[in-house]
C-alpha cells in the first residue's frame, strides 16, 4: 500500500489506484507462475539450485559460482515481469515504451544479481 502511495505521488496523481492495483497484479501473476514452476523443478531436483529456468541450469552445478550467481535472474519469467511493469508504467508516465522497458529490465537485472552476491540467491 506503501507503494501504491509513492507511486502515486511521484506520478503526481493522474492515475487511480485501481490502475497501480492491476500493475501490480500483472507482474505478481508471473512472478507467482515463475515461482510455481521453480518449486516443482526444486521439488522435482530435489536441489533449488538444480532448479533453474534460465540461463542458470547451464551452471547448475556449481552454484556457489560468481558466474551462476550473474546466470541465475536471466531467466523468462523475469525478463517477461520486467517487460509487463515497463508497458505499465510506460502507460502511466506517457513515456517511451521501448526505453521504460529496457530501464525495467535492467533494474530486474540488477537487482537479481546483486542480491545473489549479497543473499547466495537471486530475489528476483
Amino acid at each position: 500500500m506503501i507503494l501504491l502511495f509513492l507511486g502515486n505521488v511521484i506520478f503526481g496523481g493522474i492515475k487511480k489506484f485501481s490502475h497501480y492495483w492491476a500493475l501490480i497484479l500483472y507482474g505478481g501473476m508471473i512472478a507467482a507462475l515463475g515461482t510455481l514452476i521453480t518449486s516443482a523443478l526444486a521439488h522435482y531436483k530435489g536441489d533449488l539450485a538444480s532448479a533453474q529456468i534460465g540461463l542458470g541450469i547451464f551452471t547448475a552445478g556449481n552454484p556457489e559460482s560468481a558466474l551462476h550467481k550473474i546466470a541465475t535472474p536471466f531467466n523468462v519469467f523475469t525478463i517477461w515481469e520486467a517487460i509487463v511493469i515497463g508497458i505499465g508504467l510506460a502507460v502511466f508516465t506517457k513515456s517511451s515504451k521501448s526505453a521504460t522497458i529496457t530501464t525495467m529490465i535492467l533494474l530486474y537485472l540488477v537487482l537479481g544479481i546483486g542480491s545473489a552476491f549479497v543473499f547466495g540467491y537471486s530475489i528476483m
